[in-house]
């Protein structure tokens, strides 16, 4: 379905009615056909919205400037979507960072994290963010972000949603990364969180997943032998942890 928020046409995919509003954010280059696998596993009693952020998937505009930028957005898009209650907010990579602004910003907006293969500060790798800039992915580089044994047209949606970003003309940074350090504050979210880190993450060290575990004030850390798209390669295994998190807290 397509909704306007922010003034942008955003591509949306829900799934479940009347459930818990569980909102699904997609990583730098993705988009919600990330997350099919993770929702298809999900139990009866979720609200599953996806969103393909601006300048990625089927979404109008370009890559938003900022993180901040990106989390108003999508809480204008929970207002369109006719959400009321606080969601459960799932970010992965960069879209991890966007949940932690959005729970600053909005705390209202949130009643638990679960954050994915992501820290604090996260900092584009410059040759991806040059490929982002370029449209020309390298795909073998990107590869090496799956750990072995990933299905090849699991793999072949992320590399085909990496072509489909548009940045802005002449952007050196991806939505305001390098600018956006949440570190100084993140010991302020005290809603329920979930830090779920890849063992083989070559993107965002497993090392970084544990300290954002232990900054968060009300968090759990699950370690899952992975690459960085840990949602695409172990969908079952992050959709039980998803669902039993909810359930428990």
């Amino acid at each position: 379905m397509l909704v306007s928020a922010g003034g942008v046409t955003l591509h949306c995919r829900c799934a479940g009615e009347g459930g818990q509003p569980l909102l699904l954010v997609h990583g730098a280059g993705g988009s919600e056909r990330h997350w099919r696998w993770v929702t298809e596993r999900l139990p009866a009693g979720f609200r599953a919205i996806a969103a393909d952020l601006p300048g990625h998937g089927a979404s109008g505009g370009l890559v938003p400037e900022t993180i901040e930028a990106a989390a108003r957005l999508l809480a204008d898009l929970l207002d369109r979507l006719g959400v009321e209650e606080p969601a459960t907010v799932v970010g992965h990579s960069i879209g991890g960072v966007v949940a932690q602004r959005l729970a600053l910003a909005m705390p209202r907006r949130v009643r638990r994290l679960a954050l994915i293969a992501t820290a604090a500060h996260v900092t584009p790798h410059p040759l991806l963010l040059e490929q982002l800039t370029s449209g020309d992915i390298d795909e073998e580089f990107v590869r090496r972000s799956f750990s072995a044994g990933v299905p090849e047209h699991r793999q072949r949606v992320v590399l085909d949603d990496l072509r489909r970003v548009r940045m802005a003309p002449g952007a050196s940074d991806f939505m305001g990364c390098t600018r956006c350090d949440l570190r100084p504050h993140v010991a302020s979210l005290t809603m329920p969180a979930l830090v779920i880190t890849p063992l083989s993450d070559p993107v965002i060290s497993a090392r970084k997943g544990r300290l954002l575990a232990q900054q968060l004030p009300c968090a759990r850390l699950l370690s899952i032998d992975a690459g960085h798209y840990v949602h695409v390669e172990r969908p079952a295994e992050v959709a039980t942890a998803i669902a039993t998190f909810v359930q428990q807290s």
